[in-house]
């Protein structure tokens, strides 16, 4: 198949993206798995197979006040990182946003809870750690190829 033909999951994609927000079973998947995850103290939820999840708190750049994420992560080369794809939407996730004005969070996977600080990978850093990660997840590749903006890499570091 040439680089050019459009696979039947991009098609998908693109119908999925025609909504202007994401479709409330969508919405409400997501606010049940964080419940689930953080009132099982992280022992539901985590995921399963190739594709794990963590959650991480984060304070709003406009509110303060603590956001929860639950989000697929990837460990790659010793690094914990995560993925801004925000489904293919054309805007970047409100997380991604929160993180660049407040770069410490709170990182939980399973029952272990760390301090860390978010950094995004940029250039060839990036570039190696995005091709690692469409080599695990092939649906990060039709996000990227569908949307404009460049989808974030986030790497969680251990303060120290």
């Amino acid at each position: 198949m040439s680089k050019n033909k459009t696979r039947p999951t991009d098609i998908n994609v693109i119908k999925f993206l025609e909504y202007k927000k994401h479709p409330l079973p969508i919405v409400w998947f997501w606010k049940a798995h964080r419940w689930i995850y953080r009132k099982s103290g992280g022992k539901i939820g985590e995921g399963q197979g190739k594709l794990k999840n963590l959650m991480f708190t984060t304070a709003g750049r406009k509110s303060g006040k603590p956001r929860d994420i639950v989000i697929t992560y990837f460990e790659i080369e010793g690094k914990l990182l995560i993925i801004g794809s925000n489904l293919g939407s054309p805007r970047h996730p409100l997380w991604y946003l929160n993180l660049k004005a407040n770069p410490e969070v709170t990182v939980q996977i399973g029952t272990e809870v760390k301090s860390m600080i978010a950094r995004e990978a940029v250039g060839e850093e990036r570039e190696h750690l995005w091709n690692e990660v469409v080599s695990i997840e092939k649906a990060y590749a039709s996000y990227g190829k569908i949307i404009e903006r460049q989808i974030p890499v986030i790497i969680f570091e251990d303060i120290g």
